[in-house]
């Protein structure tokens, strides 16, 4: 199982904001918030068609997801998909991965539609994206539906950011 932003090197992946010229320390501004945040990744995992439901991506409470990308490397067949979201809650709340958009290789978002309620607002006339905060630790849970599939691989890419205390 994947682990958001586990860098190892104790440098988040933000690097130094530059202000007037001058290196203001090793942490990322986010820029619609204005909160330092401890780092910001695309956390990678792969889902296969035979893969169990369950755990994707450890997250830690206060960790925020701004985005969700999906890259099939291997077609699937057959009648599988998957949905990512929360096993026990919205379980298509980032991504509902219907047959048609993971039946050829390549990337499959490609509208802010394609995204579940977690990240896109497609309510009334305001449509806009959103972002997902966890209150407590938990999961990114992928739920497969095997269907007739014997073969299919696609990677997801989440885009999470840690807040500083």
């Amino acid at each position: 199982m994947a682990k958001a932003l586990d860098t190892g090197s104790g440098h988040p992946p933000g690097g130094n904001v530059i202000h007037g010229g001058r290196a203001k320390g090793p942490f990322h501004i986010d820029m619609m918030s204005s909160a330092p945040i401890q780092g910001m990744a695309w956390v990678k995992a792969t889902v296969n068609f035979d893969t169990a439901t369950g755990s994707l991506i450890s997250v830690k409470a206060g960790d925020v997801v701004h985005a969700v990308q999906v890259k099939t490397t291997t077609a699937w067949d057959g009648n599988g998909h998957f949905d990512l979201g929360l096993v026990g809650g919205d379980v298509d709340g980032f991504y509902d991965a219907t047959y048609a958009k993971i039946n050829a290789a390549g990337v499959k978002i490609s509208t802010n539609a394609d995204l579940g309620v977690f990240l896109w607002d497609a309510t009334g006339g305001d449509t806009h994206p959103l972002f997902y905060a966890f209150t407590a630790d938990d999961t990114i849970d992928a739920t497969v539906t095997t269907g007739t599939s014997t073969a299919g691989s696609t990677d997801v890419y989440v885009l999470i950011s840690r807040v500083i205390g």
